[in-house]
């Protein structure tokens, strides 16, 4: 009987192998994609390698550039330290240096990485620099540590209790800059270090810089040296600087360029006779790292992300770096409108006219405020931030406070019907306005958290921390509590149909049908049951975002599925919103991805006339790989399945387990996480049941 078995198996492999020959099957799988931004936050370093230009940030990790800043993606799987300083590279060996976790590596551009920390105790690192096949390592905590074999081991190598800020390399002379110690030289390999301080007046060296033979070290003091004799001795070329720490060095052509605390970029094209600020266009003048590609200047800055000048610093243009935590969406109808934390130093709102494609900060009138919410009542568009309400009349262009009255001005969320503008507040229950908020009083649900509401008809929900759900009828006056006191914080709402009710929670979902006079749990298959935020769309499709990414239930969400392909991380999904039949998720410190929601549900209804008898197709492409399309036609309005099992006959996954009105149906399969061989789906419905074959091939 093995026998036989076994043959039938090698039948089917060669099958297999004749079919993908014929057919050359390619991947076209629909996946997430990440927008353009929005950008910002706290930029801690630059690698430019080639065609591929690398950032590090503060809290989101490294992205990549291969278009000299125009675009950006993430690439930090395998990169278990979100806070990334320097980097470097030794033949096809990227490396990165992080806050806490050591020295980590990557062979192909950043996509996978890998740690190599063995001998190095010290994992705060600061600075990268390479010699040879040599890769050195300074961190915040103390010394130098050398590798020779591409971070298999690290060897200390000395400078024991100096706080080492930065490296940089004339040649084979390695030279250091600490927090005390000045400048120190190696002509070793590390193996025996120098002080090189002589004339030298600030020992606080942040920032060091080889250009040519030429040395130069910036200081705490705000200072600039220079060296022509490998740090022997130094001269000062200070003149025009305003006393600003110096934390990097650029140089192109004739130009040498700082970055400064608190001072921006300062240029000189005399080699430090005179000083120049060179800010125009930079938002932010904290610059932390500096780099040069070609004409191009790079700066990162330490709340509004990177910045670019092909001039010489004469103007500056923002690079949109998407790494901001965007918590809270909004639309008009026409624009999207994105609200991001301050975690990162870059909250605030943004505005997209183009499903994603661009997007620019409009936080005029409160600059790097945690926006957590959003309202409208006719052309007054309100923000709910930490410092209070927001009101902008010209659709974000301006904005100004409205708070009189708002005796607690920490906003949790927002939302508005006939009658006014709804505040829920940290600890301090909801707030009203019924005149566009020049004023605010109390309403009847006072001294609670506040973290969601909506208004559904006369019904007014608000969802509150460890209290469960209030409802009011006679617009926030009086509240009466709705129940689900046990699920923990009620962090979103969303409606679909006019009579579904879904709250999410920290304890999953739950449906109410009679406008919270009862609800139900809905979580099967919802692996984590934090739900930070909920969308509806096509009546019974219905999406949540939770700390493990995004799941879709298309039957009002009494079954859920995990739909997370295309993320090159964990998304920890903060909001969700539907704008133009695309379904885009804020994420904590990626920003913004998007994709079809026709492709999330695999469901695209494309009939306009009722088929007159039932049918299913055979998958096209067949062979595939990974993704297939499933057509089938039904004329009657009934309840459908549509399953697929594997060739042992288990069922794998169901694609379809709803009541379905007359039509033609297309159903996507995306088949990633299952291996090459024969599937079958079936289609099943109270008068029609079929069953065919499909093979993946990968």
């Amino acid at each position: 009987m093995k026998k036989h078995i076994r043959f039938l198996e090698f039948t089917i492999f060669i099958l297999m192998i004749c079919i993908y020959n014929i057919y050359k099957v390619e991947n076209c799988s629909a996946q997430w994609v990440q927008t353009s931004g929005p950008g910002g936050g706290w930029i801690r370093g630059f690698g430019i390698f080639g065609n591929n230009m690398f950032t590090g940030t503060y809290g989101a990790g490294v992205f990549l550039s291969t278009n000299n800043g125009e675009s950006w993606k993430g690439v930090n799987s395998g990169l278990t330290d979100s806070i990334v300083y320097a980097f470097d590279t030794i033949s096809n060996n990227l490396f990165a240096g992080t806050d806490g976790s050591g020295v980590f590596k990557s062979t192909n551009n950043g996509t996978n990485w890998i740690s190599v920390n063995n001998g190095l105790t010290n994992l705060n690192i600061s600075t990268l620099a390479a010699i040879g096949t040599n890769l050195f390592a300074g961190g915040f905590d103390g010394g130098v540590f050398r590798t020779t074999n591409l971070g298999l081991n690290w060897t200390y190598v000395g400078l024991t209790g100096q706080h080492i800020y930065d490296f940089a390399v004339i040649g084979n002379n390695l030279f250091t800059g600490t927090g005390g110690g000045g400048v120190f030289s190696s002509t070793n390999n590390g193996n025996n270090w120098v002080a090189v301080n002589s004339g030298l007046t600030d020992l606080y060296v942040y920032a060091l810089g080889a250009n040519g033979t030429n040395l130069y070290a910036g200081t705490w003091g705000g200072q600039v040296f220079y060296s022509t004799n490998n740090g022997n001795n130094w001269t000062v070329i200070s003149n025009g600087l305003t006393n600003k720490i110096i934390y990097s060095f650029a140089f192109n052509a004739n130009n040498i360029f700082i970055g400064t605390w608190g001072g921006g970029v300062f240029r000189t094209t005399n080699n430090g006779g005179i000083w120049t600020s060179v800010n125009e266009g930079l938002l932010c003048k904290y610059v932390i790292p500096l780099a040069s590609n070609g004409i191009d200047i790079f700066a990162g800055t330490n709340a509004e992300g990177v910045f670019y000048s092909s001039n010489n610093g004469a103007n500056w243009a923002v690079c949109n770096v998407p790494n901001q935590h965007v918590c809270s969406f909004y639309t008009d109808g026409v624009n999207l409108f994105a609200g991001s934390d301050n975690q990162n130093g870059g909250g605030g709102v943004f505005q997209s006219n183009n499903n994603g494609g661009n997007w620019t900060k409009i936080s005029n009138g409160f600059f790097n405020s945690c926006v957590r919410s959003f309202t409208s009542s006719g052309n007054n568009f309100f923000a709910g931030t930490d410092s209070g309400v927001f009101l902008s009349s010209n659709n974000g262009t301006s904005w100004y406070p409205v708070n009189v009255g708002l005796t607690n001005t920490i906003i949790r969320s927002l939302t508005s019907n006939n009658f006014g503008i709804y505040a829920g507040t940290l600890l301090g229950g909801v707030f009203i306005s019924t005149n566009n908020g020049a004023n605010w009083f109390v309403s009847g649900l006072s001294n609670v958290t506040v973290y969601a509401m909506i208004t559904n008809g006369n019904y007014l929900f608000a969802g509150t921390y460890n209290y469960g759900v209030y409802v009011s009828t006679n617009n926030g006056a009086n509240w009466y509590s709705s129940g689900l006191t046990n699920a923990g914080s009620i962090q979103s709402f969303s409606i679909s149909n006019g009579s579904n009710l879904y709250a999410g929670t920290l304890g999953g979902v739950y449906r109410s049908t009679n406008n919270g006079g009862n609800w139900i749990a809905i979580n099967n298959g919802l692996t984590n049951p934090n739900i930070q935020s909920l969308s509806s769309s096509n009546g019974n499709i219905l999406f949540a975002g939770t700390p493990n990414g995004v799941f879709v239930s298309t039957n009002n969400g009494n079954n859920w599925i995990l739909k997370n392909q295309g993320f090159n991380f964990t998304p920890n999904a903060l909001s969700l919103i539907i704008v133009n039949n695309i379904l885009f998720v804020g994420t904590d410190f990626q920003s913004v991805w998007k994709r079809n929601v026709s492709e999330i549900t695999n469901i695209d209804y494309n009939s306009e006339t009722f088929p007159s008898n039932y049918s299913l197709q055979q998958n096209f492409p067949n062979p595939f790989n990974p993704t297939t399309n499933i057509r089938y036609e039904i004329s009657k309005f009934e309840f459908v399945k549509l399953n697929v099992f594997n060739i042992l006959g288990r069922k794998i996954e169901t694609l379809v387990n709803r009541t379905q009105s007359p039509g033609s149906y297309i159903v996507k399969w995306e088949a990633s996480e299952y291996p090459s061989g024969i599937y079958f789906y079936q289609i099943e419905t109270e008068n029609f049941k079929e069953t065919k074959f499909m093979l993946l091939i990968k």
